[in-house]
């Protein structure tokens, strides 16, 4: 096969399927879940983050720097979550 070879259409439009389903699906369990953190009301809302970089499977070394920036910079990266996962 060549180098050159191009992508078939069908693949191109299948991986762009996959990816849309992948990431309207992430965003739509996190607001369905049910779990407070993620939700704009309530006495919890918008939260998540707040406990995300203690609990993050493989934590890197800037994530102490970002767990302790404060509420409203969590506030606003949950918001872009959900921007990126249900919007974009």
């Amino acid at each position: 096969i060549p180098s050159q070879t191009p992508v078939p259409v069908i693949t191109l439009w299948t991986m762009r399927w996959f990816l849309f389903r992948i990431m309207i699906g992430a965003g739509l369990i996190k607001l369905r879940s049910g779990d407070l953190k993620w939700k704009m009301r309530g006495p919890k809302r918008l939260t998540t983050m707040n406990y995300f970089y203690e609990t993050q499977p493989v934590p890197n070394p800037i994530s102490r720097y970002f767990h302790k920036m404060p509420g409203a910079w969590h506030k606003f990266e949950v918001l872009i979550n959900h921007a990126v996962e249900l919007v974009a």
